[in-house]
């Protein structure tokens, strides 16, 4: 199991007509060796492998001078992260076949896309 990483790591400062905000921009990578099983019907289905891959923008959005220090946090990817599954249990010779296998990405990317890459953003 690899923890998270957080590579290339850069800081930058924003400035605005009436605030200024702290943007921290990493590649994020996350190379996960899990067993998520669920059983139902005498069967089951799982994941046991995940990566995930793509660039990070963490934002301390309002900078102030006295605790807590900024207004808000906001937390965004510009373009949707790179994602691979590898699934285990009954059906994993047809989840792990590329064109259902894409598909089930697809079907992830779509909803990661909806809430954290730009346009929209968590915060």
């Amino acid at each position: 199991n690899t923890p998270l990483h957080f590579r290339e790591l850069l800081i930058e400062k924003e400035s605005h007509e009436t605030s200024e905000d702290l943007v921290f921009r990493a590649r994020v990578e996350w190379l996960a060796d899990c067993s998520v099983v669920l059983n139902f019907a005498g069967a089951s289905v799982g994941i046991r492998g995940l990566s995930f891959k793509g660039e990070l923008f963490l934002k301390l959005v309002g900078l102030m001078d006295c605790p807590p220090f900024f207004q808000g946090v906001r937390a965004y990817f510009s373009n949707p992260p790179e994602m691979d599954l590898d699934f285990q249990g009954a059906a994993q010779d047809i989840l792990n076949c590329d064109v259902v296998r894409h598909k089930i990405l697809d079907v992830i990317e779509a909803q990661i896309s909806k809430k954290m890459v730009l346009p929209s953003c968590i915060g």
